[in-house]
């Protein structure tokens, strides 16, 4: 036929078998793409792309699963066999398979899996198809018998602390993972003691903890966390995201090592992995500056005034003068303090601090008041 002024026919044209949504039916790259096709499995409907990358013939399939929760416990009975190939490619997380060059990972309700040894089309699919990189956590609670997950609105105990709907626990403080971030005192600590300050000794405002880190020579990531980016003015979660190396949360997705990411899991011990699993029983140390014990005072306004220590974080110093009832202290860096009024005479104060990890120690004091 004519079209302005130039002839056409079929000829001219490659036909292509008629598409389906879930797939890239289009080149990526260098990778022709061939031809689509749908067919009925077990776990769902399923979809296969065909593309031709030199002399390589690649596919990508798209399993829409009909029920994802029984996929995921067919996974998790399969879970000894599937930590060795839990990895990343192309920025995604999922499951490599080097004997059949195939990476394959789940959303919400898809199985992606990609037969190629190139990566451009695992970035191009996981751009429709965003990966779980939670999901072996996940499938670690289902191996447990936890018919919950994190996420579902409900805080399952003992396994979860709170939800992203549920801080009721620790407001303000909840990571994508369940648990609770620890509050550490404002303007102490520093960006990577697992304590979250605001400020910190530095004067940043951390939002995370623990911070990635990279090895300097590889660039590879050794440890970090994630967590939920909050609005800046409401605190509401906006999105999930990791901890930066300024133990400020970032939207986005990284692959992060088990150890490192301030969750002592199932085969991390103490020796394997002590940043996560070291038990702190150690309670902190009180010195009390003043008053000094057997002294005299010769006013009655007392300043109370100590010097705590403790390797992970002291929470909180309460003081109680003659069993009269305990009275949080303030924290004025470097000291812990609190006003009291006494009457003349013989006083004897106790002084009690807790440190992050519950560990608990008091210091007794007696001295008088002479006016």
């Amino acid at each position: 036929w004519d079209c302005n002024g130039n002839k056409w026919g079929l000829g001219a044209f490659e036909v292509k078998p008629a598409g389906f949504a879930e797939l890239i039916e289009s080149d990526i790259g260098s990778n022709r793409y061939v031809s689509s096709s749908r067919s009925e499995t077990p776990d769902g409907v399923q979809f296969e792309a065909v593309y031709r990358n030199g002399q390589e013939t690649d596919i990508v399939r798209v399993l829409k699963l009909k029920s994802p929760d029984a996929f995921k416990k067919i996974l998790a009975s399969n879970l000894p066999a599937l930590r060795p190939l839990w990895s990343e490619r192309a920025g995604v997380c999922g499951f490599w398979q080097e004997n059949v060059r195939t990476f394959s990972w789940l959303t919400g309700s898809e199985r992606i899996s990609v037969v190629s040894s190139g990566l451009d089309k695992i970035s191009e699919y996981s751009k429709r198809y965003p990966a779980n990189c939670r999901l072996l956590d996940e499938l670690e609670r289902i191996a447990k018998g936890y018919s919950g997950y994190c996420g579902n609105g409900v805080v399952e105990a003992p396994i979860e602390q709170c939800e992203a709907s549920d801080e009721s626990a620790c407001p303000g403080l909840c990571r994508p993972d369940c648990s609770c971030s620890l509050p550490g005192q404002n303007n102490t600590g520093v960006c990577g003691d697992f304590l979250i300050q605001t400020p910190n000794s530095d004067g940043f405002v951390e939002s995370c903890e623990p911070p990635l880190k990279r090895d300097v020579i590889t660039g590879q990531v050794e440890s970090g966390s994630y967590c939920f980016v909050r609005d800046s003015l409401s605190g509401k979660i906006v999105e999930s995201g990791y901890c930066n190396s300024d133990c400020s949360c970032i939207a986005g997705n990284i692959t992060l090592p088990k150890c490192g990411n301030g969750n002592c899991e199932n085969d991390e011990n103490e020796n394997s992995c002590p940043s996560d699993c070291i038990v702190d029983r150690t309670p902190p140390v009180i010195t009390v500056l003043f008053p000094q014990n057997e002294s005299n005072v010769t006013n009655g306004s007392v300043t109370y005034n100590l010097s705590v220590f403790d390797s992970f974080g002291v929470s909180i110093c309460v003081s109680d003068t003659d069993s009269e009832g305990a009275i949080n202290m303030n924290f004025n860096k470097p000291f812990w303090s609190l006003n009291a009024s006494l009457s003349n005479g013989s006083h004897i104060a106790r002084f009690a601090c807790k440190d992050v990890s519950g560990n608990t120690v008091s210091e007794y004091v007696n001295f008088t008041v002479v006016i």
